[in-house]
């Protein structure tokens, strides 16, 4: 794509995204097919309909379609991986979720902070506790959200209270 087709598939992009922080899922929809329907290849598109089939709607494989094609036409876009790795977390598929980790910890403009998160719980959910906590500490260590510093913060006490009753 040139420069110039990038810069309106990502203004349509941002409408799209206006429209899903409005709550306006089924606008933020029509907007993505219309855009996929100008641009084809623009994976970040592809992304986005990703999240919204993965979290709103609870469409795991046409999330995982999605997400597919947002990787095969954006590479470089780390948002996509991740996404694909909470989607995979979210069926248990750990083995093929730490794999998309690994390939977003290799992007430019990753959030370590995510990664690290998405690691503890993933050893959390397999009740490895304290490589979950190792996780969740040095998500502490990289983040500048005071929100997910709780959320991380949390996520430890919750490690180890479930610790004390483990057998």
């Amino acid at each position: 794509m040139s420069s110039a087709a990038i810069a309106e598939a990502e203004k349509i992009l941002y409408r799209a995204g206006l429209a899903l922080e409005q709550g306006q899922v089924d606008t933020a929809v029509d907007i993505l097919e219309e855009l996929l329907g100008i641009y084809p290849d623009f994976g970040k598109a592809f992304s986005m309909l990703g999240s919204i089939y993965f979290l709103k709607f609870n469409d795991f494989l046409n999330a995982e379609i999605n997400l597919k094609k947002a990787i095969e036409f954006a590479p470089e876009y780390a948002a996509s991986y991740i996404l694909y790795a909470e989607l995979l977390i979210a069926q248990e598929k750990f083995t093929d979720a730490i794999a998309k980790l690994n390939k977003a910890s290799t992007l430019a403009g990753v959030k370590r902070d995510r990664i690290n998160y998405l690691f503890g719980m993933i050893n959390e959910l397999q009740s490895k506790h304290d490589e979950a906590i190792a996780y969740y500490k040095k998500a502490i260590a990289v983040t500048l959200s005071d929100d997910d510093f709780v959320k991380f913060e949390k996520a430890i006490a919750r490690c180890i209270t479930k610790k004390k009753y483990a057998s």
